[in-house]
């Protein structure tokens, strides 16, 4: 009889007579009843029969054994050496025969160096030898899940382990379900495909780990009964989870509501975890997903949900065209860290809907401690969003280092709705951008008329002390724009090229810097600021009398197209501007407090601002017509010495020039 045949059995064909012979053939012999029923093993070749999970099971311990009625073998000792062994934890036994013989080699008594058995080292299996007699596996259209879930459960039982899908295509109609300190390889991401059918629910996750309580349901605030599960890796396969052909229709027109799974693979209270090397394509909600056992909103967003995910790594992974969702996202969780992953959107699905929540990289809410390193998201509503809902604890302490944006209608989005609602709680904080290139940020998908939804290379939005550093925007339309309560951001380094043809070319409306006025707080930081190309908008606009702690903008190289200031702000708040280097801008500063004839700095004069005090210097005396009179201005002749003061009655007012104290 085939080696295969005496592994294990399925519901068809799963009767007595059928396991007494194939038994037979191997040397052991089938007892009376069953562990449903109640059974004795007398005998080191005694086989047990487990209906419920079509295998039989011989004793590997102290002899007599009995299985009492209604027990299992996990329930009456477990199962592995010295415990029950079923008969496919033996499979090398009929390799190891000699010719001609049907004695088999006992594994449990093969040593095995420094110390052990063999029976012990025996952790790689593969699908192929849980087919039983009368089965199809690849054909095509039958649930090739079933065996492969057959091996990652004999490997979950044997306390961990590889189950090994070799090239090719494979079938499915349930999730794959992953065991604790189980490895689901494959043969390459482009080699190995698991293809969902049409028939599959929609609900269903291609992958997911054995420990979501939620795998066949829908979700629930009530999650009871929860375990962690740890050590689960996939590695080297893809998955092709198929909306088109499951949801021909786009049935659930505003998403799937209440049915949270139907990702390509999705984590659950996973610790210590890596899914590298995967693909997955065309997944209904989320590509890559790792949460808590179900989202949490509990209408408080000063705490997070229990169970999170911990200490999960997603390297060198693919995600292309989820329908409802994100690329990549995790909810309620910590310290994960993506490297080197990549999410887009092709725009090629006939039944794709283009909403404001199709991102590549998502960072949700609950979420802390989280990395995002060498990441790529091309062609997605945002390419990198750090986010809380407005009931829910803001994601927290997250790095962005060296990610590309390319073709999103906002390539980076930092946002907490709580606050940006002006509601109390500064509880959304910590998130840095390093060495980030936004590309082509442009948004003809999706309320493209709203001024609130125009592209952004940066949308800093109701977070406490961004931090952005070493920033580059290539071409596009969009602009980095600050609003929604955010408090106290930095940015220190960006390089604007290849110029700006965005909704509020030729005016003053915005600036590559955009800070929305009444909806910011805190003083901002812009530094180290390089224009390269001409540009026909203001590099920085602030002009928000409301900003009361100020903004600085300080080392600024720039062109623009000799139709806009440079720095379109205004001085009634703290403002710190200097050390600008221009060339085609018409005003070096254009102080919107300012009336025409005192609130214009020309680019030929050398003017500084710290902390809303002007100092200009000049050759000469100051020229009303030329040099802006603000109350409290100060101009230097750096040819004399000699200082004038802008004097008058009243602050955030013009003055006249007069000359400070006795000078000679």
């Amino acid at each position: 009889m085939a080696l295969t045949g005496l592994i294990y059995n399925t519901s068809k064909g799963n009767d007595r007579e059928q396991w007494r012979r194939s038994l037979a053939e191997a040397g052991l012999t089938l007892v009376d009843g069953s562990f449903e029923e109640g059974a004795t093993a007398s005998s080191k070749t005694a086989a047990v029969w487990y209906i419920a999970g079509g295998q039989c099971y011989t004793w590997d311990g102290g002899l007599p054994k009995e299985a009492p009625a209604g027990s299992t073998p996990g329930s009456t000792g477990g199962v592995g050496s010295g415990s029950w062994v079923s008969v496919g934890g033996n499979s090398l036994r009929k390799s190891l025969a000699t010719p001609g013989s049907s004695t088999l080699v006992d594994p449990t008594m093969v040593k095995v160096s420094p110390q052990g058995n063999l029976s012990q080292v025996l952790r790689y299996v593969t699908p192929e030898q849980f087919v039983w007699p009368g089965e199809t596996f690849r054909d095509g259209i039958n649930n090739d899940a079933v065996q492969i879930n057959r091996a990652l459960t004999y490997i979950g039982e044997q306390g961990g382990g590889t189950v090994w899908l070799g090239a090719g295509d494979y079938y499915q109609l349930t999730s794959v379900v992953v065991h604790a300190n189980t490895t689901l390889k494959g043969a390459g991401m482009y080699n190995t495909r698991l293809h969902a059918l049409n028939a599959m629910p929609r609900k269903l996750n291609s992958i997911t780990t054995a420990n979501n309580l939620l795998i066949d349901t829908v979700a629930t605030s009530d999650i009871t009964g929860w375990e962690y599960i740890d050590g689960v890796v996939i590695e080297d396969l893809g998955v092709y989870a198929n909306h088109p052909g499951r949801d021909p229709y786009r049935k659930g027109s505003s998403g799937l509501g209440t049915e949270i799974q139907a990702c390509g693979v999705k984590l659950t209270s996973a610790r210590d975890a890596i899914v590298r090397r995967v693909y997955v394509e065309r997944a209904l909600l989320h590509c890559f997903n790792v949460a808590a056992q179900t989202y949490f909103n509990d209408g408080d967003y000063t705490h997070s949900i229990s169970g999170g995910s911990d200490r999960v790594v997603f390297e060198d992974c693919v995600g292309k065209n989820s329908l409802y969702d994100d690329i990549f996202t995790c909810h309620n969780s910590y310290n994960i860290k993506y490297s080197r992953c990549h999410a887009s959107n092709d725009n090629t699905d006939p039944n794709m809907t283009w909403q404001n929540n199709q991102h590549g990289f998502e960072f949700d809410e609950g979420c802390q401690f989280i990395t995002a390193d060498n990441c790529v998201a091309d062609y997605l509503m945002t390419g990198f969003q750090v986010k809380g809902h407005s009931t829910t604890m803001p994601c927290r302490d997250v790095v962005i280092n060296s990610c590309h944006a390319k073709n999103c209608a906002w390539s980076y989005q930092i946002e907490h709705i709580e606050r940006a609602n002006a509601k109390s709680g500064v509880l959304a904080t910590g998130v840095v951008l390093t060495n980030c290139i936004s590309e082509n940020a442009y948004n003809h998908r999706y309320a493209t008329d709203d001024p609130v939804y125009r592209a952004k290379a940066a949308w800093l939005r109701s977070f406490n002390g961004i931090i952005i550093k070493n920033f580059t925007v290539i071409g596009g339309s969009g602009t980095i724009e600050l609003d929604g309560g955010v408090e106290s951001v930095v940015i220190d380094g960006v390089l604007f090229k290849g110029g700006y043809n965005g909704a509020y070319q030729n005016t003053n409306s915005a600036g590559l810097i955009n800070v929305v006025s009444s909806q910011t707080r805190g003083h901002h930081v812009f530094k180290n600021i390089v224009v390269a190309d001409a540009v026909n908008i203001p590099v920085v606009r602030c002009v928000d009398n409301t900003l009361v702690q100020g903004f600085t903008v300080q080392s600024v190289i720039a062109r623009g197209d000799g139709e806009h200031p440079a720095i379109y702000c205004t001085l009634n708040v703290p403002a710190t501007i200097k050390d600008l280097n221009l060339t085609g801008f018409t005003y070096a500063i254009y102080d919107t407090a300012g009336a025409e004839s005192w609130g214009q700095y020309p680019t030929d004069v050398n003017v500084n601002i710290d902390s809303g005090q002007v100092m200009m210097r000049i050759s000469g005396a100051p020229d009303p017509a030329v040099h802006p009179r603000r109350m409290s201005a100060m101009a230097m002749d750096v040819v004399t010495g000699t200082l004038w003061a802008s004097r008058g009655n009243g602050a955030n007012s013009a003055g006249i020039w007069a000359k400070v104290g006795l000078q000679s």
